[in-house]
């Protein structure tokens, strides 16, 4: 199943130290951002440092306070909740546990019977290309790895919403794109709701059905750009004249920002 999600008027603000008279200053990261986004949709979100884009992921997974109102599926955002799954840069495995140990860590804790548990987490590792390495640890794995079996761990709940920050930003190129390649076949083929934040316009187009464009200081919604072209997308797409344009469009709306 697949969540809706509504962010409506949404601020956020914090204390940055006192004056000299002792009054805090208060510094608001995100500003009045309102965004609807539909069911099985991929949105990226890019913007300048200071664009307030992970604030907002952790908002919408219920991880910081906010004004305004964020629902999930009709349900306001007051807390964490076992239907978003959140993907941060650093893959934060498990050390002890092997790769299918970590995939099903998730599983467990909602109590779900050993068999089937083993059924999906199984599942997830082999749409993910991991299933040779089921049974190696963290430390034996590539950092390309690290992450394919932390997203595996994450879609291994079944979330309706799916929250990823920057999970490849700190991989090389060639991972970097090897992962995006099968990351939005396997979200467009698990039809998961995904919010995806990124500083990389190209991967932001490559991944997202739809780019928002967040200014700096504070975060604020500058552009909504849908991206049409069908799923799965080919790498020789990032190459083409419509691609280009997007880029070009969205680059131009960075440098405003």
């Amino acid at each position: 199943m697949s969540a809706s999600v509504k962010i409506n008027n949404v601020c956020k603000e914090f204390i940055a130290g006192s004056s000299r008279r002792g009054i805090p200053t208060v510094h608001r990261v995100l500003d009045n951002i309102s965004l609807d986004i539909n069911p099985g949709e991929t949105t990226t979100i890019i913007g300048p440092s200071g664009s307030g884009k992970s604030t907002l992921l952790l908002c919408v997974a219920g991880l910081e306070s906010y004004t305004g109102k964020i629902e999930v599926d009709g349900h306001c955002i007051a807390g964490p909740r076992p239907d978003i799954a959140t993907v941060f840069q650093a893959p934060h495995l498990l050390p002890w546990r092997t790769t299918l140990a970590n995939v099903e860590y998730g599983l467990e804790l909602q109590r779900v019977p050993p068999m089937e548990r083993k059924q999906r987490a199984e599942r997830l590792l082999e749409l993910v290309g991991l299933t040779s390495a089921r049974n190696l640890y963290p430390a034996q794995l590539s950092g390309g790895m690290q992450q394919r079996a932390n997203i595996a761990r994450a879609l291994a709940v079944e979330p309706h919403l799916l929250l990823m920050d920057e999970p490849f930003g700190a991989l090389d190129a060639i991972t970097k794109e090897y992962l995006q390649e099968e990351f939005q076949a396997l979200v467009a083929r698990q039809q998961v709701t995904t919010v995806f934040i990124t500083h990389d316009i190209a991967e932001a187009i490559y991944l997202g059905n739809r780019v928002v464009v967040l200014s700096a200081n504070p975060g604020r919604v500058l552009l909504e750009q849908t991206v049409e072209e069908p799923r799965p997308r080919p790498l020789e797409w990032k190459q083409s004249e419509s691609f280009q344009k997007l880029s070009a469009r969205l680059w131009q709306a960075l440098r405003v920002a």
